[in-house]
């Protein structure tokens, strides 16, 4: 199953990302601001995810802790959302496609993290699962680009009516229903419950875990405002829209899955010390914070290309180091939830406010690349105060204690 579980996440995050790849094409026949354009990489898809978690909330709980309910009816919808978004003939409709989206992956994405940290007590079985799981996140966004790259040049001919973004939304529905059916297939099998080892969490106080949410925050409003526009940025610098879209996937598939890859053995070497994780998350925001500067600097399309490939693969590594980092804090019978509140906390302000944010800045100094630089240095400061914060609400108040 934990196979599947990353294929699902892969065709997730390709049906996520792959409008930064197409968006030129898409303003070609839909005309938005730069701001609503942001709006629509992060901010539409958070709302929908937003909306998703809280209707799981108030459901009974045994459809809400449902995780194969929740994986399923999550890949159904995922799948309609990527097939209506070819037919779109407005911004509204755009909108309502892009949040049915979010919604989707609101119930898949929390259940299936929770099925494999569930089923994978022991760390380096852990670490190693969810790499490949959040590795597949990197190779899902880097295939969507490609694939955009690729139908973008197969017909050239036709780009002239902005007709080959709605055939790649229409074409990437295939895959989600192969999934589907083989989900619906496999859904009896049951994941036997572990037997959790004393020492493999820790349980701090409230304060301390919304310190970490708030950290873990940062990576992602970066990563999402860094790769919603690279595409246009580096069609900005002189490269194609194909080529531009195909660096951009290239450089998710080898530095993002690279980096979630590294990240795991990282864990794994270091172990799952309270504050070995979010010290992870720190210094890989920091650093990637420093190359996307000077890749904004460089003078060649080489030298960008060269310092925001170092730049993914290390916002890849603090990707991994918030999210498994996590896992140490929940306790057994509140995974479910647990994760539901991680995912949801990084969606909406990640995934809502990075390309926004962005692309609002980008706006107002008429610079995209000085936006971004400026989002970069604001993640790597906001990650230096939350890391401060949780640190000195830790040592005041939380006492370790091992789960039973």
């Amino acid at each position: 199953m934990g196979f599947w579980l990353a294929i699902g996440h892969m065709l997730a995050f390709a049906d996520r990302s792959k409008i930064a790849g197409l968006l030129p094409l898409i303003r070609h026949d839909i005309p938005m601001s730069d701001a609503v354009a942001g709006a629509m990489l992060g901010t539409i898809f958070t709302l929908g995810y937003v909306i998703g978690l809280v209707a799981l909330a108030v459901l009974p709980p045994r459809f809400s802790n449902n995780a194969t309910w929740r994986i399923l009816v999550g890949v159904g919808l995922g799948a309609a959302a990527s097939l209506a978004t070819g037919f779109v003939r407005s911004l509204t409709e755009l909108i309502l496609v892009r949040a049915v989206l979010g919604f989707g992956q609101a119930l898949f994405i929390p259940a299936a993290l929770t099925l494999l940290a569930d089923a994978s007590v022991v760390l380096p079985l852990r670490t190693r699962q969810m790499a490949r799981f959040l590795a597949a996140a990197s190779l899902g966004r880097g295939a969507g680009l490609l694939l955009v790259a690729a139908a973008v040049a197969a017909l050239q001919w036709f780009v002239a009516a902005g007709a080959p973004w709605r055939w790649v939304f229409a074409v990437t529905t295939v895959p989600n229903l192969i999934l589907l059916a083989v989900l619906w297939h496999a859904r009896e099998r049951s994941v036997a419950a572990p037997t959790v080892e004393a020492g493999t969490s820790i349980i701090p106080p409230t304060g301390v875990k919304f310190a970490y949410l708030l950290l873990a925050t940062a990576p992602f409003v970066l990563i999402q405002g860094f790769v919603g526009w690279l595409p246009t940025l580096l069609h900005e610098r002189g490269l194609t829209i194909p080529t531009a879209a195909t660096v951009a996937g290239v450089q998710a598939i080898v530095a993002g899955a690279g980096g979630q890859l590294t990240g795991g053995t990282l864990m794994r070497r270091l172990g799952t010390g309270f504050h070995i994780a979010p010290l992870v998350v720190v210094a890989a925001v920091i650093l990637a914070s420093g190359f996307i500067g000077v890749g904004v600097a460089a003078d060649g399309i080489a030298g960008t290309v060269a310092a925001f490939v170092v730049a993914y693969y290390l916002l890849a590594i603090a990707l991994f180091g918030a999210i498994f980092g996590w896992q140490q804090l929940l306790s057994a019978d509140g995974a479910m939830s647990g994760n539901g509140t991680l995912m949801g906390t990084v969606t909406f302000v990640g995934v809502g406010l990075g390309p926004i944010l962005t692309g609002a800045i980008a706006g107002h100094l008429h610079n995209l690349g000085a936006a971004l630089a400026a989002t970069a240095t604001t993640c790597a400061i906001w990650s230096i105060l939350t890391w401060a914060a949780m640190l000195m609400l830790y040592r005041r108040r939380a006492e370790p204690r091992a789960t039973l």
